[in-house]
C-alpha cells in the first residue's frame, strides 16, 4: 500500500470521490451513504417522517386492494355481514391514506420552505458507522480455519499501528474536512502501514478513503491541503474549494503506535512468513510465520478507524 489521496465531495443525495495514486485519476459516484447525513431534528420534520412512512403503507395496501373483490364475492354468499366488513375496512384504509397525506402537507407547511424530509450533509462520527460496525471479532485464540469462515463478513478489531517505514512525521493517515451548509469536502491522505492485534498482522487496502474518527482541530486549509498533496503528481479539479477555503477546516489523523479500533469486512486471511524489520519497515522477527488479515476499504462500504489512545509526545499531530 503506497501513498495513495482520496477527495470525497457529497451532499444530501450523492457522493463523489476522486481517487488519486502518482499520476492516476479516478472518480466514483454513489448515493450519499445514511451514515454521511442528518435528519432535522425539529417537531414538524419527525411528525413529516411519521406521517410519509404511514403514508407509503396506506399506499402500498391500495394496491392490493383490487385482492378484496375476491373475498367480499365469496362473503356475500356466505354471510352478508362479513361482506359489508370487508367493504368498511377498505373505506377505512382510504381514509388512513388520506388522513397520512393531509397530515403530512400539514407538517411540511408548519415547517417553511425548508425541505423537512431531506437530510443534512455532516461528517461521519461514532454515531454513524458504516455498516457492520458493530460486528465483534472472533476470539484471539481463534485458529485460521475459524478466521476463514469470516471471509466476506463485518470485522471489528483492536490493534497498535505500525508504520511501513520511518518517517519524520508520525502520522500515517490524515482527514483534511470542509463542513459547508449545502455539503461537505474531505481530504484524506493514507501511506504504508499496518496494525498489530491479538489476531494476527492487519493489512488495509483503501480502493477508498477510510474514515477516521480521531479528535479534530480546527486549521488552516492554505497550509494544509498542499502538505497532503505534496507528493501527487496531479491533484482532482473538484478540490479548489476545499484547497481556497476562507474558513477553517478540521483535521484529525492517526499515527504510528496508536492504539486503534479497527472495522470493516474481511477481504481475506492467510499465513506468511513475515519479512525482517530491516527489509520492510515492520518491526518483526525474520522467518517468523504469522497470521495476515485483510480488509478493504471500498467506497459505500470503508474501513473505520478509531483512535483509542496515542503517544503523548505526538497529540499535536492530529
Amino acid at each position: 500500500m503506497s501513498d495513495s489521496l482520496f477527495l470525497q465531495r457529497y451532499d444530501a443525495e450523492r457522493l463523489v470521490e476522486t481517487r488519486v495514486r502518482g499520476d492516476r485519476s479516478e472518480a466514483s459516484e454513489i448515493p450519499t451513504p445514511r451514515e454521511y447525513l442528518a435528519l432535522p431534528t425539529g417537531l414538524p420534520a419527525r411528525l413529516a417522517r411519521a406521517f410519509a412512512a404511514l403514508l407509503r403503507v396506506f399506499a402500498y395496501g391500495l394496491w392490493l386492494c383490487p385482492l378484496l373483490l375476491v373475498p367480499k364475492a365469496l362473503l356475500n354468499w356466505v354471510d352478508p355481514l362479513l361482506s359489508d366488513g370487508v367493504l368498511i375496512g377498505f373505506v377505512l384504509w382510504i381514509l388512513g391514506f388520506f388522513s397520512s397525506l393531509s397530515g403530512l402537507v400539514l407538517m411540511r407547511l408548519l415547517g417553511g420552505a425548508r425541505d423537512e424530509l431531506r437530510s443534512a450533509p455532516i461528517l461521519p462520527d461514532s454515531k454513524r458507522l458504516p455498516p457492520g460496525a458493530g460486528v465483534a471479532a472472533l476470539p484471539p485464540g481463534s485458529d485460521l480455519n475459524q478466521w476463514q469462515t469470516r471471509i466476506g463478513q463485518p470485522a471489528r478489531l483492536r490493534g497498535t499501528v505500525i508504520a511501513g517505514a520511518p518517517r519524520g512525521d508520525l502520522a500515517v493517515a490524515r482527514d483534511l474536512a470542509l463542513q459547508a451548509e449545502t455539503h461537505v469536502e474531505r481530504l484524506v491522505w493514507t501511506t504504508e502501514f499496518r496494525i498489530e492485534s491479538d489476531a494476527g498482522l492487519l493489512e488495509l487496502e483503501f480502493e477508498s478513503a477510510p474514515v477516521l474518527l480521531a479528535p479534530r482541530q480546527a486549521v488552516s486549509p492554505a497550509e494544509w491541503f498542499p502538505r497532503l498533496t505534496a507528493h501527487t503528481r496531479i491533484l482532482p479539479p473538484a478540490s479548489v474549494e476545499l484547497r481556497a477555503a476562507p474558513a477553517d477546516a478540521t483535521l484529525c489523523g492517526i499515527s504510528d503506535g496508536d492504539t486503534v479500533d479497527v472495522r470493516g469486512v474481511l477481504g481475506r486471511v492467510t499465513e506468511e512468513e513475515v519479512a525482517a524489520a530491516g527489509a520492510s519497515g515492520y518491526r518483526a522477527t525474520a522467518g517468523e510465520k504469522r497470521r495476515l488479515l485483510v480488509m478493504r476499504s471500498e467506497l459505500g462500504a470503508p474501513v473505520v478507524l478509531e483512535r483509542i489512545a496515542g503517544r503523548s509526545h505526538h497529540h499535536g499531530n492530529h
